[in-house]
């Protein structure tokens, strides 16, 4: 079965939603899946028609932009699909996965995308490394170690360890570091 997608934002004219069914109807669609407007519907919309394909259909849209934001995105979208059986097909760039220029074109992209998120993260680890050297960077701030003042005066309050928790907002394991870093080590009970 053709199953289709249609995604238009809220800057979009009629004419481009209309159009892209159009497209679609006259691709062979079967099954229809349309979102105008919100991300979430988008989202929403996205996912019940990944979920609704199964093996041996094709999953159609106009353009690849229609079907991901990002890059990542398109990259777990086709291997949900691929992980399906489901062919893909895109029609304003000929691209259907059903031919063996349609698989080489979507390994080229997919390659593409790897080899840019390769780089992404390597041009970030020598961004750090190179603040490191120059004494700018130091990492993320604790955030639970900032709490530290709050913790201790609630500890010698008399609170438990679970109304810490709860109160102050952070997790139990860095109460406990907090209590131990300072001397104070609470004995572990269950209802703490």
């Amino acid at each position: 079965m053709m199953i289709g997608y249609t995604r238009v934002w809220r800057h979009d004219v009629q004419d481009t939603l209309e159009l892209q069914l159009r497209e679609l109807e006259h691709s062979g669609v079967k099954k229809l899946f349309s979102a105008s407007g919100s991300a979430a519907e988008a989202t929403a919309q996205l996912a019940a028609a990944l979920q609704f394909c199964r093996e041996g259909d094709t999953f159609v849209v106009t353009s690849l932009d229609r079907l991901a934001d990002s890059v990542d995105g398109l990259c777990r979208i086709i291997g949900q699909l691929a992980g399906k059986t489901v062919e893909i097909c895109v029609l304003d760039m000929n691209l259907d996965t059903r031919t063996d220029d349609g698989k080489a074109m979507l390994r080229v992209f997919a390659e593409i995308a790897r080899f840019s998120k390769q780089g992404k993260y390597e041009r970030q680890r020598e961004g750090i490394d190179r603040a490191r050297l120059q004494g700018q960077y130091k990492g993320r701030k604790p955030t639970a170690r900032n709490r530290t003042p709050e913790v201790l005066g609630a500890y010698r309050s008399g609170r438990t360890i679970a109304q810490i928790v709860r109160d102050i907002g952070i997790g139990r394991a860095s109460v406990y570091r907090i209590l131990d870093a300072n001397g104070l080590r609470p004995k572990k009970s269950p209802e703490a």
